[in-house]
């Protein structure tokens, strides 16, 4: 599918051989990037059907953030859970991490992109900080 005019588009490191479109509606997906379910605006590949969160096709490689002031954090993407041994879990939601993620090696400091952003957008961010934890359970985020 062909942006129309003014639409935005991107290329993502995920999903490295097309475009990716940005979409506007209200319909449920699972983020291939984070993996974790997101609805309303994304990045889209049509003909591979697949979608990015907003936030997980533009957030930064690496990111200073408040939830954790010590080290800075850098974006890693999990490997399919077949080949690996440990368990990973966001700091903020609790959940399983899958896919992109946040890490602070020298910590241990996981968490989801979109997690990271919804807690800069709520200016709290402390792990399993009330607002943090009710996004990414109810929204999937």
């Amino acid at each position: 599918m062909a942006p129309l005019h003014g639409q935005k588009t991107i290329h993502h490191f995920t999903h490295p051989n097309h475009i990716l479109l940005e979409i506007n509606d209200d319909n449920e997906y699972l983020c291939d990037g984070c993996k974790t379910l997101g609805s309303s605006k994304r990045f889209r590949c049509h003909g591979c059907d697949f979608d990015l969160h907003e936030y997980c096709g533009i957030c930064p490689m690496t990111l200073s953030s408040f939830m954790h002031p010590q080290h800075q954090l850098n974006l890693a993407n999990r490997i399919p859970q077949a080949t690996r041994q440990n368990a990973r879990i966001c700091d903020v939601c609790g959940d399983s991490i899958e896919g992109l993620f946040y890490r602070c090696k020298l910590c241990e400091f996981d968490v989801h992109p979109v997690a990271s952003a919804s807690a800069a957008r709520t200016g709290r961010g402390a792990p399993l900080d009330a607002a943090a934890i009710f996004l990414c359970l109810v929204y999937g985020l």
